[in-house]
């Protein structure tokens, strides 16, 4: 196991063809709230038609974010961690 840290992070990036590899909204889901101590997100780079849009929503709000012009990741980043030292206050 990892040393102690003041905080956790885990960013996964995806193009949001979860189907393709057998993954569900609900164990993604899951799996991004399995442990309360960990900061966990998933970038959607990319989508075919809504399906980055429609599995945002299935998701735990605050989770998920749709990138389709990947200039915007470092914007998207920063919100992500300015929220996240924002909810530790």
């Amino acid at each position: 196991m990892a040393g102690r840290a003041d905080e956790y992070f885990v960013m996964i990036l995806s193009d949001a063809n979860l189907d393709q590899y057998g993954i569900k909204p609900a164990d993604l889901a899951k799996a991004l709230t399995a442990d309360e101590r960990v900061n966990a997100y998933i970038l959607f780079i990319g989508s075919i038609r809504d399906q980055a849009a429609k599995l945002t929503k299935a998701l735990p709000p605050g989770r998920a974010f749709v990138c389709l012009d990947t200039r915007e990741i470092p914007k998207i980043m920063q919100r992500i961690f300015t929220s996240t030292m924002l909810k530790g206050m």
